[in-house]
């Protein structure tokens, strides 16, 4: 995924919802049809701006901010690449997450096995990548982790996260390093821009428990992203309903974020 193919995905939207045919579309456009097809499967890259506005007068979207957006899109006037300074430790997979990522309006994660990425503290992460990526550049690695931290909070971008318990009694690096992770969620709390929600044991839920699935709403009428990660990958699944309601099932079956803090120190109490 990348803000390419989320421009693709949105124009196929306008046009599907136009009634309209990419042949005839390219044809009212005055484009080659195959160029336009190439666009909306996000591999267009010359040229876009101006066909972007073409394309949005056919449609008739009417919302200026929805103009802009997809101008923004084409245009990448929305997009810092502040990931770009860590060179290889980024490559294009995350590179094009981050480029969403950084549109988002709300980043909602739910997390399995871990603390998500984007609440961790540098001690857990670094405890946590000892294990999972043991060799790498550990330094560089979680100074990565809090520019992206960083990244999110400064775009005044909300994160809405559904933490498995289970996660959360796992003492990663040790009972210390655990209760100041503990004791950071809590402090998370009573920040605005944040929500968290403890996945309870006793509730089977509807997402695999192997699994982290971050949703991201776009704004604008942008379409959802939703990013999937697992032991053995990751992908972007085409059709997110199904990962859009599971999400929705792990928030609905979870205490309440007034009760956080209460199951926080509840667990910090048992390490």
């Amino acid at each position: 995924m990348s803000r390419l193919m989320l421009l693709g995905r949105r124009l196929t939207e306008l046009r599907t919802a136009a009634g309209m045919s990419i042949v005839d579309a390219a044809d009212d456009v005055d484009v080659p049809a195959d160029w336009l097809a190439n666009v909306e499967g996000g591999k267009g890259r010359s040229g876009l701006v101006p066909l972007v506005e073409r394309l949005a007068a056919l449609y008739d979207v009417r919302e200026v901010a929805e103009r802009g957006m997809l101008v923004d899109l084409a245009a990448q006037n929305r997009l810092t690449h502040w990931w770009r300074r860590f060179g290889a430790l980024v490559d294009d997979d995350y590179a094009g997450y981050l480029e969403v990522e950084q549109l988002a309006s709300t980043v909602g994660v739910y997390e399995a096995s871990t603390v998500p990425e984007l609440l961790q503290t540098p001690a857990y992460a670094r405890a946590l990548l000892a294990v999972v990526a043991p060799g790498a550049d550990l330094d560089r690695r979680v100074e990565l982790l809090r520019a992206r931290q960083h990244a999110v909070r400064d775009n005044g971008t909300e994160v809405r996260a559904v933490i498995d318990e289970a996660a959360l009694r796992r003492p990663v690096g040790g009972a210390e390093v655990m209760r100041a992770q503990l004791e950071h969620l809590a402090g998370a709390c009573d920040r605005p821009d944040v929500t968290v929600q403890v996945h309870p044991l006793a509730y089977a839920g509807h997402i695999p428990p192997d699994t982290r699935t971050t949703v991201l709403t776009m704004p604008c009428a942008l379409p959802h992203v939703v990013y999937v990660q697992h032991s053995v990958g990751a992908h972007f699944p085409v059709d997110v309903g199904p990962h859009l309601a599971a999400f929705g099932q792990a928030v609905d079956g979870s205490p309440p974020t007034g009760e956080t803090r209460d199951i926080l120190a509840h667990l910090a109490k048992t390490l």
